[in-house]
């Protein structure tokens, strides 16, 4: 199943941060890469804060990862 894509804005500064991130390299090798890295970040943060509830990757068709089967 290929990812679906998420479309937003973001205001001049924000580009700014993130071409400093890519550019530091340690964050990802391009913008998308380090973008989905801080939304990733963000999701783990927010589930481990018990603020929203895991779901199962195989509801939406992708491979069971090793540590949750």
């Amino acid at each position: 199943m290929a990812n679906r894509r998420a479309e937003f804005r973001l205001h001049a500064l924000n580009h700014a941060y993130l071409d400093d991130l890519l550019n530091d390299g340690t964050y990802g090798g391009t913008k998308s890469e380090v973008m989905r890295r801080f939304v990733e970040e963000g999701i783990r943060k927010a589930l481990n804060e018990g603020r929203i509830t895991k779901r199962n990757i195989a509801d939406f068709g992708g491979p069971v990862p090793s540590d949750d089967k």
